[in-house]
């Protein structure tokens, strides 16, 4: 009867060990599995990590060029509206020289007519009227001072057309260039993680270049 009871605990604890056995050897491979799993993903996510990197890398590449790109056009334009302003500044003073030669030239001739009418009034009165007749009818200086109007108003309406040709030039550059300054103000804040890359690219490029049609435009009056 003992011999039955130690041989049935016997059995019974090897049952009992096997089955341990077993149940160790499935979490066993429960454990590998799940660990070859998360190393997989693992790889997979460095992978992406390493993909993402690269095109990171790129779009920073490609903003750095760009930026370059903005400062230099930016520098030109600079350039070019300082060239624009000395330009004008030259002009004005043209303008104002040319004027006052012109004041200076019909304030002569006025000064010659009336001391041609002075001397009419000094001489005597028969003299005088023959002489005052005699001028009257030919006018060469009433002929000569209406040329001179004529030339001056000429001349002046020119220098005025040139001067607002120039101004509206210097107006139209410099527009261009506030814009184009706005323009990158504005889409240097939008490269960020996850902006549209390509849509700012492709903003800055159409301001840029309906800027400079424009620009052309006033320029050769088109």
């Amino acid at each position: 009867m003992h011999t039955m009871t130690l041989e049935s605990l016997k059995t019974e604890h090897a049952s009992a060990l096997a089955a341990m056995e077993s149940g160790n050897a499935h979490i066993q491979r429960k454990h590998e599995e799940a660990l070859h799993e998360a190393e997989r993903e693992f790889k997979i996510a460095q992978e992406e990590k390493a993909t993402l990197d690269t095109a990171l890398k790129e779009k920073d590449d490609e903003m750095q060029k760009l930026r370059r790109e903005i400062e230099n056009v930016r520098e030109e334009i600079q350039n070019m509206d300082n060239t624009n302003q000395s330009r004008l500044n030259s002009l004005t003073l043209q303008f104002q020289n040319h004027l006052e030669e012109l004041k200076n030239i019909y304030t002569q001739h006025m000064e010659s007519l009336q001391q041609q009418i002075n001397s009419f009034q000094q001489t005597d009165v028969s003299s005088s009227s023959v002489e005052l007749e005699s001028w009257r009818r030919s006018k060469p200086r009433t002929a000569e001072l209406k040329t001179l109007r004529e030339t001056t108003e000429s001349n002046v309406s020119n220098l005025r057309t040139n001067y607002t040709a120039e101004i509206e030039e210097h107006r139209a550059k410099g527009a261009v260039s506030i814009k184009f300054c706005v323009v990158y103000m504005e889409d240097a804040t939008c490269f960020h993680e996850g902006a549209d890359f390509d849509a700012v690219i492709t903003k800055i490029f159409l301001v840029f270049v309906l800027g400079v049609s424009a620009s052309m435009v006033s320029t050769y009056n088109w």
